[in-house]
């Protein structure tokens, strides 16, 4: 409990999971606790109803491009990256080409 969950969701609607909450609640989350904005990339921090952190960060598809990767990109895979879906395959390219 003393740590976060950190998943990066790429989607075409970036703006409908920044601008509303109306999904909170489908992610197990009960309530906001911050919004930050990081490149393309918007993050939103969520308090799970068992009290974990789950940070949230929307994206869309052209993120994980990896023709060059970009700089905010790169130190986020870096971290260490485990693609749960995956159906593009870009985070599958993203991943190696982090770590080649």
């Amino acid at each position: 409990m003393g740590s976060d969950i950190d998943l990066v969701l790429l989607t075409l609607h970036v703006a409908h999971y920044a601008e509303t909450d109306d999904w909170i609640h489908e992610v197990g989350g009960e309530a906001l606790l911050r919004t930050a904005t990081w490149g393309p990339s918007v993050e939103r921090r969520v308090r799970a109803t068992s009290g974990l952190e789950l940070e949230l960060n929307f994206a869309p598809p052209y993120w994980a491009a990896i023709h060059p990767v970009d700089a905010g990109t790169r130190r986020a895979a870096a971290g260490g990256i485990q693609v749960l879906h995956d159906p593009d395959g870009l985070l599958l390219a993203l991943a190696r080409a982090v770590h080649s």
